[in-house]
């Protein structure tokens, strides 16, 4: 077991995502990834492999560490054909929140079918990555792109939608199979 991958928190299988950069499969690459990471747009930008991945790094040992984070953000941003929708299993999930959680979320129930509605208190989806995150440590387009490719997927998002007030866990629960 390589030191990066007991050092990632998602258990991201580095090794074997390098081995497919090396050769040039990036859409393989990212597929290994997303197996344990759905938001590597996201990770690739704002995760502190530093001290995590490549803090562990064996080469850091003798050297410098791989770049792993460099070489998620690249894969993320380069790769075709991400994740794909599973094939409709006619049931509906709600998403209460659109930060990282609720993204990832929303991600993983759509691969396996459902149909997946995401409610946001604020005006825009992201929660968190567009609040929380200053722009210079993770671009607000980045942000864009992964909530515009999760709606081709037929994601749906209501946003400034308070779960609490208006719209409540049983109301949700009486329109869908589930809640998140």
């Amino acid at each position: 077991d390589p030191p990066c991958v007991k050092g990632c928190p998602a258990g991201l299988n580095c090794k074997a995502f390098i081995e497919q950069v090396m050769l040039g499969d990036f859409a393989k690459a990212l597929k290994i990834i997303e197996e344990k990471n759905p938001l590597p747009y996201f990770t690739g930008r704002v995760c502190a492999q530093e001290t995590q991945c490549e803090g562990l790094c064996i080469l850091a040992k003798q050297k410098k560490p791989i770049a792993i984070k460099a070489l998620e953000r690249f894969v993320a941003d380069n790769a075709c054909n991400g994740w794909k929708a599973g094939k409709n299993n006619g049931k509906k999930i709600a998403v209460v929140g659109s930060g990282p959680a609720g993204l990832a979320g929303a991600i993983e129930l759509r691969k396996k079918g459902f149909s997946v509605t995401v409610f946001e208190a604020l005006s825009k989806p992201g929660g968190m990555l567009n609040w929380g995150i200053p722009e210079y440590r993770l671009n607000k387009s980045c942000v864009k792109n992964v909530i515009e490719e999760m709606k081709e997927k037929k994601i749906e998002f209501k946003e400034s939608q308070m779960i609490g007030q208006k719209k409540t866990l049983p109301g949700l629960l009486s329109q869908f199979d589930a809640v998140l």
